[in-house]
C-alpha cells in the first residue's frame, strides 16, 4: 500500500501527457510555415520561449535540370509576439549540359524576424510584419549578392477555414535577378481531427523590369517543389531562367 500514491501520481502524469499530446499536433496543424510546402505564409509567430528546428528536401525536374534542395531552419520565439530565425539552403542540379555538369553548392544563409501586431478577434484579422535578409551562397548556383524582403501578413479564420494573405518588397542584386514585389493568398482547411490539412495558394512575383510570374498550387502538408512558384532565393531562378548554368559555362 505504501507503494500505490507514488504509482497513483505516475499514471495521473501519464494521462495528462498521453492527453496533452494530440493538442500539440493539433496545433502544428493549425501553421502554415513559409515553403513548408506553401509560398504563402500565417500571421503566428512561435510562442515565447519555443522552440522548432526544421528539415527537409524540395526537388523535381525544371527546364535546366533536376535537382534536389536542402533545407535546415532553427526558430525561437525569442521575445514576446517574436519570432527569429536562421535557415541554411544548399543542394545539387544537373543542369543536362555536358560543359558545365553538376551545379552545387550552399544558396544562402538567412535570418528573418516575423512580429506578430495583433492577434485574431472577432472583428478583424491577425497582422504581423516580416524581415528577411540573405547573404551570398557559395558554389555554381549560390546568390550573387546579399537581400533583403519586407512583408506584411494577415490571416483570418472562418470556422475551421483559414485564409492567408502576403505582401511585400524584395531587394535583390541583378545577378540574383533584381528588386520585386510579390504577393500571394492561401487558404487550409483541417481534416478530421486536425491531424491532415487542405492548402492551397496562389503566389506570384512582379519584377520592376519585366512581367510578374504567377502560379498556384494545391496539396497535403508535403514538400514543395522548386518549379511549383518563384520565390526571393536564387535556386527557383537559376531553375526556371537556367541564368547560372550559362554564366558558370562562359567563366
Amino acid at each position: 500500500m505504501k507503494h500505490l500514491a507514488p504509482c497513483l501520481v505516475a499514471g495521473a502524469a501519464i494521462a495528462l501527457l498521453a492527453r496533452a499530446a494530440p493538442l500539440t499536433a493539433q496545433e502544428d496543424f493549425m501553421s502554415a510555415d513559409l515553403e513548408r510546402p506553401l509560398l504563402v505564409e500565417d500571421a503566428f509567430p512561435l510562442k515565447f520561449r519555443e522552440w522548432e528546428v526544421e528539415l527537409g528536401l524540395r526537388g523535381g525536374p525544371a527546364e535546366v535540370g533536376s535537382g534536389v534542395l536542402g533545407i535546415a531552419e532553427l526558430k525561437s520565439g525569442l521575445f514576446l509576439n517574436a519570432e527569429v530565425g536562421l535557415e541554411i539552403e544548399a543542394g545539387v542540379q544537373d543542369s543536362r549540359s555536358d560543359v558545365v555538369g553538376s551545379l552545387s553548392g550552399i544558396e544562402t544563409v538567412s535570418a528573418h524576424l516575423l512580429y506578430g501586431f495583433s492577434r485574431e478577434t472577432w472583428g478583424g484579422p491577425a497582422f504581423a510584419g516580416r524581415v528577411d535578409v540573405s547573404s551570398p551562397g557559395t558554389g555554381s548556383f549560390g546568390r550573387e549578392d546579399w537581400g533583403v524582403q519586407l512583408k506584411g501578413i494577415a490571416t483570418r479564420s472562418f470556422g475551421r477555414l483559414r485564409l492567408h494573405a502576403n505582401g511585400g518588397y524584395a531587394l535583390a542584386g541583378m545577378d540574383d535577378g533584381g528588386d520585386f514585389w510579390l504577393m500571394g493568398v492561401a487558404l487550409q482547411y483541417p481534416i478530421g481531427l486536425f491531424s491532415k490539412a487542405i492548402l492551397g495558394d496562389i503566389y506570384a512575383e512582379l519584377p520592376r523590369a519585366t512581367a510578374g510570374r504567377a502560379s498556384g498550387s494545391s496539396s497535403a502538408p508535403a514538400g514543395n517543389s522548386p518549379t511549383g512558384a518563384c520565390s526571393t532565393s536564387a535556386w527557383p531562378r537559376a531553375w526556371t531562367n537556367g541564368r547560372r548554368a550559362t554564366r558558370t559555362s562562359n567563366s
